[in-house]
């Protein structure tokens, strides 16, 4: 897997701040916390060099990309997770699937058991988690969908597309396969000397957007975020080699 040598800070992924939370575009590769044999800063360390207050209202996967919410204070960082445990915040996620799958309002309700970091889908043992998928737009070989989880499991997106035989690209511990340039260009020519590599560094998820009523403001707000670099190609490879 390809892994960005880049070091980021806090300041160059601010989408939105305010004096109670900063709303980031998180990178792809990063992780939320600290990882044992770390290379690269987390995002909480990364916020914590900028405001040393700062309190992550949620995590994102390490492969997964977009909006997310670090509160500046304790205060704000209660008022935050409020809102989430009341599923008063509306989350909408990006991913790529395999094949052509029209969705239109898909409920998905599966539940999912979560035990020392390991989770796995188990209706009778696990919590109830429920995700609605939309398709937002079809290639010939490939779907891009947006997903809108109404409860917070770990990896639920994820696993809720497993379940449904639709893997997520790129995610290799839920059976989802890369995508490789070669695939759609006919004769395309790569170092013979080594593997081709694929097109997607990791899986394919990214957290679009997020809609809620930030401390202090009763009108909901919409913080989005573009899509990361690595995901952004193959969206266009896809529109330019796969599509019709």
């Amino acid at each position: 897997m390809k892994k960005s040598t880049r070091v980021y800070s806090i300041e160059e992924i601010i989408l939105f701040e305010n004096e109670e939370i900063i709303a980031i575009n998180k990178p792809s590769g990063i992780s939320s916390l600290a990882e044992r044999d770390a290379t690269r800063l987390s995002i909480h360390e990364m916020a914590v060099r900028y405001v040393p207050t700062a309190i992550l209202c949620h995590r994102l996967d390490k492969f997964t990309s977009g909006v997310m919410l670090i509160a500046k204070h304790e205060a704000a960082y209660r008022n935050i997770t409020l809102k989430f445990q009341k599923r008063e915040v509306k989350k909408y996620y990006l991913t790529l699937i395999e094949g052509q799958h029209t969705l239109k309002d898909q409920l998905m309700d599966y539940g999912i058991y979560s035990q020392n970091g390991k989770v796995r889908l188990d209706n009778a043992n696990g919590k109830r988690a429920i995700t609605i998928f939309n398709t937002r737009e079809i290639f010939r070989h490939y779907t891009l969908l947006e997903a809108s989880p109404i409860t917070g499991r770990m990896h639920q997106i994820r696993l809720h597309l497993l379940a449904a035989g639709m893997p997520v690209v790129g995610d290799k511990l839920y059976n989802g396969k890369d995508v490789f340039l070669s695939f759609f260009k006919r004769n395309y020519k790569f170092d013979s000397l080594h593997d081709e590599r694929p097109l997607n560094d990791g899986f394919l998820l990214h957290a679009a957007r997020i809609e809620l009523a930030l401390p202090g403001s009763e009108t909901p707000a919409i913080l989005e975020a573009p899509l990361s670099p690595g995901f952004n190609v193959v969206v266009k490879v896809l529109r330019k080699w796969d599509s019709g």
